[in-house]
Parts: C-alpha cells; sequence; structure tokens
C-alpha cells in the first residue's frame, strides 16, 4: 500500500513539473506513466527485477531524446514576423485541442500575438476574456483591454465619445 502512494506522487510530480515547463499535456503525461507502469507490471510477471525494468527504460529514455526526437521536428518557424509561417505552427498545437475551430482559432490566436510583439513575446500581455451567451465564432481580438462588467449608464450619458474613461470600486 505504502508502494502504491508513492508511485502516485511521483506521476503528480512529474505532472505538475510537465505542466510547469511545458504548460499542456499533463494527461499524456499520466496516460504514459500509466502505460509504463501496466508494462512494467507485465515484465515482473514474467521474471525481470524491478531493477533490470528501470534500466531498459532509462535505455529507451536515452534513444528516445538522442536518436528519435531530434529527428522528429513537425515545423520550425524560422521568421516570427511571418504571420502564415507562425499561423501553420500555432495551428498544429490548437488542432489538438479544438479540432474543427483550428483554422479560425488560429488566426486570432496569430492576431493576438503579432499585436504584442516588439523584438520578444510576452504570454502576460494577451489574456482570454470569456463572455456567455455566444458561440467560439463570434470571437474576436481586441487591441486593448476588456471589462465583463457593464458600464454605468450616469457614465455613457456624461461622456458619449470620450476616449478614456476612469472606473472605481
Amino acid at each position: 500500500m505504502r508502494f502504491v502512494y508513492f508511485v502516485n506522487q511521483v506521476i503528480l510530480y512529474a505532472k505538475l513539473a510537465f505542466s510547469l515547463k511545458v504548460g499542456d499535456g499533463t494527461n499524456f503525461v499520466i496516460l504514459l506513466a500509466g502505460a509504463l507502469l501496466e508494462s512494467a507490471e507485465d515484465l515482473v510477471r514474467l521474471g525481470l527485477k524491478p531493477t533490470e525494468i528501470v534500466e531498459g527504460y532509462n535505455l529507451a529514455a536515452k534513444k528516445i531524446l538522442d536518436e528519435i526526437l531530434p529527428t522528429t521536428v513537425v515545423t520550425e518557424v524560422k521568421d516570427v514576423k511571418n504571420v502564415e509561417e507562425v499561423k501553420r505552427s500555432i495551428r498544429s498545437s490548437v488542432m489538438s485541442k479544438q479540432y474543427g475551430n483550428e483554422d479560425f482559432l488560429a488566426d486570432l490566436i496569430t492576431k493576438a500575438c503579432m499585436l504584442v510583439y516588439k523584438d520578444h513575446f510576452d504570454i502576460d500581455s494577451v489574456r482570454v476574456c470569456k463572455i456567455l451567451g455566444s458561440g467560439i465564432e463570434s470571437s474576436q481580438v481586441v487591441n486593448g483591454m476588456v471589462f465583463k462588467k457593464l458600464v454605468c449608464k450616469q457614465i455613457q450619458s456624461y461622456f458619449p465619445n470620450s476616449n478614456i474613461s476612469l472606473f472605481s470600486g
């Protein structure tokens, strides 16, 4: 029982580390860990020692990192100011989460990223504001700030064509 708890903790820490480093893919980490444990169980039943299994997994990881992964680059962005090149890379990432909407969302994400890109990209400069009552096709990029709360009618009547507004409370 204590061993199972330890394995759960290791998988949880791996998931958290992957989430902090990459920002996504935590389900993949859990599924991969589960598959490795299931395979290890089969190998133990065949008579292999746990140290031999770990040694085999380490050899496999080394082969993947040194030989297989370097040859599996899907796409590489050479010019970050080229909208089509950036959009193509973003599209492949979006497709894994929003299949069917990848073209529309990749276009929006590319526009938002290009608006805030100067000499580097700061992820804190892009925000998503979800407003209930409409579909994904109603999404748009706004250059500026979005407030989800309604503006007081008095402010609208006193300053009908204002460019700058101050809000309190």
